[in-house]
C-alpha cells in the first residue's frame, strides 16, 4: 500500500480539470501561433513591408533572445512565488497574449504606412516574446507540479 501525501491528493483531485484547461490552452495557443509563425509567416510578412534584410535578421534575434534572456532574470522571482501559477495566469495575458491580439491590427497600419506597420509589428512581436520569456519559468514549474513526471494514477495501480 502506498502512502499519499496531502499534495498528492490535491494533484489527483484537480487532475482532470488541469488536464482539460491546459490541453485547451495549449491547443488554442498553438493554433493561433501558426498564423504568425516566427520562422515562416513573420519573415515573409516583414519582407513585404521592407526590402531590408536587417529587419528580418532583427526578427530572428528578437525571437531567440526574447525567449531565453528573461528566464535568467525571472527564475529567482518565480522560485520565491508562493503559487507558481501567478506568473503564467495572472500576468501572462498582459505580457504574452495581449501583444498577439494587437499584432493583427498592426498589419492594418500598412494601408497607412509600411514603416509604421513594420515598427508596430516588431514592437508587438518583441513584447510577446519577451513576455513569454518572463512567464516561461513559472509556466514550466506550474506544469511540472500539476502533472508530475510519474503519474499519480500509475503509482496507485502499482503493488
Amino acid at each position: 500500500m502506498t502512502k499519499t501525501s496531502p499534495l498528492d491528493i490535491e494533484i489527483e483531485r484537480h487532475y482532470k480539470h488541469n488536464f482539460i484547461v491546459n490541453f485547451l490552452d495549449g491547443t488554442f495557443f498553438w493554433l493561433g501561433a501558426s498564423f504568425f509563425a516566427y520562422r515562416t509567416i513573420l519573415p515573409v510578412y516583414i519582407a513585404h513591408l521592407t526590402s531590408s534584410e536587417f529587419a528580418i535578421a532583427l526578427l530572428s534575434m528578437i525571437v531567440s533572445t526574447g525567449w531565453l534572456l528573461p528566464q535568467l532574470f525571472t527564475s529567482n522571482w518565480v522560485q520565491r512565488l508562493p503559487q507558481k501559477k501567478y506568473a503564467p495566469v495572472d500576468i501572462g495575458f498582459w505580457t504574452e497574449r495581449l501583444p498577439i491580439l494587437l499584432l493583427a491590427p498592426s498589419a492594418w497600419l500598412a494601408t497607412i504606412s509600411t514603416e509604421l506597420a513594420l515598427i508596430a509589428s516588431l514592437i508587438c512581436v518583441t513584447w510577446h516574446i519577451v513576455g513569454a520569456g518572463v512567464i516561461a519559468v513559472g509556466w514550466q514549474d506550474m506544469i511540472a507540479k500539476i502533472f508530475p513526471g510519474r503519474s499519480h494514477r500509475a503509482a496507485q495501480v502499482q503493488p
